[in-house]
């Protein structure tokens, strides 16, 4: 589906865009010079939210990880370079961007001030290597060197954008001083009314000066004070949807790697489909379950106040996903999608005693709900939410005995489709594949007295789709085969 708001070529009257660009697409010289081609086919796009460069936030993290000596590995990977290896490859990679963009005699002193902040800040870890006794010291340490990759991006950017756009009126923004967050070091809450206080006010600059076009950071934010913070992993979606809705945008744009949200994970399934339209519940729903596109709080903001998104590929920007209340026609499964870390729980008692409870509680979160007879009741949900769902059972006075915890994996069928004939596929599927029982949720079941939802594994309908209950170990087997079964009847 190509773009149909914002009319390439043109202002598009009044429109005012905000675009975000990821870390796969600002990793080289290549990759940013295609998002200035998309700032050029769409100047609507006054507002451009930029990522790190590929991996750089994860070797910060290394950098900071090695600086105290504390970590040998970071999210599961081992950290196989030396710390001046390292801080000498960060700073090299970004040198020799600019150089690539012919910008860096222009930005020298802008780069260098950013490493040298760098180095004083990670000189101060190293001599601090204790820090048992002052980890919030620690925290606030890590989130001024995590900032660090899109303060480089950003500037390199900006810079590059002034080059080759003489006439537009580039204007670099720092979103430490406009992204006003409390202070939970590394996934921060933003305060949206004090942002947009301070945001507000570029849409006047900008309806003033058409040839306006601010560059700032994405995951990044501020305290009042101004002391940094960060949104948490992939927060620069987020970013960019606050900005947008904190300027009223008439579109948020994520550009990425990819023609927009698919129907699978394509690093899985070979022939993936890319969706032309989505709902913000279908789309929030795919994140929220682990599609990589979209950050799973991205939606929220500008599903308020009904600003359109637009998911695309900035080497091919013709096509691409829009998202907006309407949801996408066709019937049928759109899309299946691995999720991982999926929490079942089971409740051994009545449903009323703490069903409605749950359902009006804000705090917790699930997929779904679901009463068994008259004296049994199934939770799931990712397995992140656990610890809401304990306290809120020890609210309840559920003692722990009528309580069975289980952590698994499944797959989730998104779409309008007839359920009967999706759970007979399923079915002979795994039976052709000699997929085995459910050995693994005997816990569970014996729990819940009798079967659960049945056929080789459980499928629980959700709003908007159906989750199979499947282990992880089974994905590769079985997804490339759903998907091509599956899709096919749309």
């Amino acid at each position: 589906m190509a773009l149909q708001l914002v009319q390439e070529g043109n202002s598009a009257g009044d429109a005012l865009v905000v675009a975000k660009f990821g870390g796969s697409s600002v990793k080289d010289a290549a990759a940013m010079q295609s998002c200035a081609r998309v700032l050029e086919k769409f100047p609507a796009i006054k507002v451009a939210i930029l990522s790190a460069t590929y991996n750089t936030t994860n070797e910060l993290e290394m950098l900071a990880a090695l600086a105290v000596g504390k970590e040998k590995t970071i999210s599961g990977k081992e950290i196989t370079s030396d710390f001046a290896t390292l801080k000498k490859h960060l700073t090299q990679k970004h040198c020799t961007l600019a150089q690539d963009l012919e910008v860096e005699q222009e930005i020298h002193d802008d780069l260098q001030n950013i490493f040298l902040n760098l180095q004083d800040t990670l000189e101060v870890l190293q001599e601090r290597k204790d820090l048992g006794a002052d980890m919030n010291y620690y925290l606030k340490s890590h989130e001024a060197i995590y900032a660090v990759g899109e303060l480089l991006s950003t500037t390199i950017f900006a810079a590059y954008l002034k080059k080759v756009f003489p006439a537009r009126k580039v204007l670099w923004l720092d979103s430490r001083q406009y992204m006003v967050t409390d202070g939970r070091w590394t996934k921060a809450q933003v305060d949206f009314a004090q942002t947009k206080h301070r945001i507000f006010p570029l849409k006047e600059e900008i309806a003033r000066d058409e040839q306006l076009l601010y560059v700032a950071q994405g995951f990044i934010g501020g305290t009042e004070d101004g002391t940094p913070t960060t949104l948490g992993r992939e927060g620069s979606d987020l970013s960019a949807a606050i900005y947008a809705a904190a300027l009223d945008a008439t579109e948020l744009q994520i550009w990425t790697d990819v023609p927009g949200i698919a129907s699978s994970d394509p690093r899985q399934v070979k022939e993936v489909k890319y969706l032309p339209t989505l709902s913000y519940q279908q789309a929030n729903l795919l994140s929220a379950l682990g599609a990589k596109v979209l950050h799973h709080q991205t939606l929220f903001p500008v599903m308020q106040q009904n600003i359109p998104v637009w998911v695309g590929q900035t080497t091919a920007p013709e096509k691409g996903t829009r998202i907006t209340h309407k949801a996408h026609s066709a019937q049928g499964v759109l899309a299946v999608q691995p999720v991982k870390h999926i929490l079942l729980a089971a409740v051994a008692l009545e449903p009323h005693n703490w069903l409605s409870p749950a359902l009006q509680d804000t705090r917790l979160h699930y997929f779904a709900v679901e009463q068994y007879g008259t004296d049994r009741g199934i939770v799931v949900c990712q397995e992140a939410d656990k610890d809401n769902w304990q306290i809120f059972f020890q609210e309840q006075k559920v003692s722990p005995a009528r309580l069975c915890w289980h952590v698994t994996a499944g797959i989730f069928f998104l779409g309008e489709f007839n359920r009967e004939q999706v759970e007979k596929i399923i079915q002979q599927l795994l039976q052709k594949k000699g997929i085995p029982g459910d050995a693994d949720l005997s816990d569970l079941k014996l729990a819940m007295k009798d079967p659960l939802p049945a056929f080789p594994w459980p499928l629980f309908k959700l709003a908007g789709g159906c989750l199979l209950i499947l282990p992880e170990r089974y994905h590769k087997e079985v997804l490339e085969d759903l998907h091509h079964l599956l899709i096919a009847l749309a």
